[in-house]
């Protein structure tokens, strides 16, 4: 009987594997390999600056630098930030610094704007009384101020209104159409004239005429036919075409100082006709 050899002897110094853990390491191939090690649970921080050495790794040397450079001062930005004496100020709106927006109590919507409109001419009679002119106009009209301010000059600034005038034009019935008026808003077949609402002008006597004449007539969703059509003609006053107002922009703002009002405009043409207007 020969004596067992030392390797027989020696006892096993590793834990047998278990035949699910021998299952994991089998690949059916006949092969065994190890299994991927799972990798251990990193935090947020870790893992972003783990893939930021990997991103600067990637990078030419001169970038290299400039991403260590840009790593330095994000971890300065945020220990910074942390300090509260140092935290960041938000500057306050414009609305806020200028206090020239004014806040009503209704939802913005298009048929909404007549509620907007009486609530301008409401603000012109009660804090504009010194200003000889008033104008609405629209955000994609443009507005040659130069040639308006020179015409108001020598304008009447009495019960005074002047803009594109829109004259018997007849209600639309298409309840589909954007700018529908039901048969109850308005029973006639024609509308008071009036003037476009894409931008007109006021004599400074006039808002107060027209505030006190909306107290008591039902609102209408066409703000221009409402506020320069059936108030100015509650209250007698005249509207005037100015030859300077266009409302159906076809190239005209490419010869901006022709005209006091383009309608409508993108932001684009805007920069361009004031640009051509003023030289800036």
């Amino acid at each position: 009987m020969t004596a067992p050899s030392l390797r027989q002897q020696r006892p096993s110094t590793t834990t047998p594997r278990s035949a699910d853990a021998a299952q994991r390491y089998d690949h059916g191939d006949g092969a065994r390999r190890r299994p991927h090690r799972r990798r251990r649970p990193t935090t947020q921080a870790g893992s972003t600056a783990a893939a930021a050495r990997r991103t600067a790794q990637s990078l030419q040397p001169d970038a290299r630098a400039a991403a260590t450079n840009d790593a330095a001062c994000s971890r300065r930005h945020a220990a910074a930030t942390n300090d509260a004496s140092v935290q960041p100020t938000h500057p306050a709106p414009p609305s806020e610094t200028f206090g020239d927006v004014i806040r009503a109590d209704f939802r913005e919507a298009y048929r909404n704007l007549t509620m907007k409109s009486v609530t301008a001419l409401h603000v012109a009679a009660s804090r504009c009384r010194a200003a000889r002119f008033v104008m609405k106009i629209d955000t994609d009209t443009f507005l040659n101020a130069p040639k308006l301010l020179r015409y108001c000059r020598g304008a009447d600034a009495v019960r005074n209104m002047f803009g594109y005038a829109q004259v018997r034009k007849p209600p639309i019935r298409n309840a589909a159409h954007k700018w529908y008026v039901s048969q109850r808003e308005f029973d006639g077949d024609v509308f008071p004239d009036y003037l476009s609402g894409t931008g007109y002008v006021m004599s400074g006597d006039v808002p107060p005429l027209l505030y006190v004449a909306s107290l008591t007539t039902p609102l209408l969703a066409m703000e221009d036919v409402y506020v320069n059509g059936m108030l100015a003609e509650t209250v007698g006053v005249p509207r005037r075409h100015h030859a300077g107002f266009v409302i159906d922009n076809r190239f005209q703002f490419r010869t901006p100082k022709k005209y006091v009002t383009i309608h409508p405009c993108t932001q684009q043409q805007l920069r361009e006709a004031w640009k051509r207007c003023t030289g800036e």
